[in-house]
């Protein structure tokens, strides 16, 4: 009997002891209504705990309450489906010719948005700022979501292959990119070294991501993908979503 309480005893502390460590996931942070960005410090917080090295697991109480310092993006694939209608589907689903798709950004954060295109031809094309969508500018506010491209849409043709699109979405201005000093009046490509700047801006193992289930065919659901970046110096995220066309 003595030794089963014990036993008892042991798993709860372990249960604590992962809590305590638990990593903050990517929606938490995305969702989160935290001390504005400048706001506050760890010492300013009684009873928030700070992470012993860069490394360290994130406590979620911090994530909450440094939300307005973690940029995060929650993008969606928005298909076109026969019927006019518009759903968000599976960001991992594989597309045929004919499909017609875009792509849907949020923000936690007021920042600095930039999407480019590379297919597979290998041009890069910036997608967004776009002067046809935000008035051909990259500032974007928080809780708005942009649609890209907007009024158009990816048409997938005959030929099979990956389309890659990288986001990145940054709280200071990037001035080796176009819209933020006046609105871009027409589109635009990159140079590749360009994009491996804002590539590199971002180290992996800063981020972290989570994804929302496909629905179920009994229930309601909206497939999403959420990308954070929870140092609490954090100033910037960045994805590649690779499109799969058969």
């Amino acid at each position: 009997m003595k030794f089963c309480c014990l036993l008892l005893v042991l798993i709860a502390g372990a249960g604590l002891m992962a809590d305590d460590k638990q990593y903050v996931s990517a929606k938490a942070i995305f969702y989160a209504k935290g001390t504005p960005a400048g706001h506050g410090s760890a010492a300013g917080h009684p009873g928030r705990r700070k992470t012993k090295s860069k490394d360290a697991p994130v406590d979620l109480k911090i994530a909450y309450e440094d939300a307005g310092a973690m940029p995060a993006v929650k993008y969606q694939i928005i298909q076109r489906m026969a019927n006019g209608s518009e759903v968000a589907v599976d960001p991992g689903a594989v597309f045929h010719s004919g499909d017609r798709i875009r792509l849907s950004v949020e923000s936690n954060i007021d920042g600095y948005l930039y999407i480019v295109h590379q297919g597979s031809t290998g041009s890069l094309i910036i997608l967004f700022p776009s002067p046809k969508v935000n008035q051909g500018r990259n500032l974007i506010q928080k809780g708005t979501q942009y649609a890209v491209p907007s009024p158009r849409w990816f048409l997938f043709d005959s030929n099979p292959g990956s389309e890659r699109l990288m986001v990145f979405l940054s709280k200071t201005v990037m001035k080796n990119l176009p819209g933020f000093d006046a609105p871009v009046t027409r589109d635009s490509t990159v140079e590749q070294g360009v994009v491996d700047e804002l590539n590199n801006t971002v180290k992996s193992r800063d981020l972290v991501f989570e994804k929302d289930p496909a629905p179920s065919p009994n229930g309601p659901g909206s497939p999403a993908v959420y990308v954070a970046n929870p140092r609490e110096n954090g100033q910037a995220v960045q994805t590649t979503i690779i499109l799969k066309h058969n």
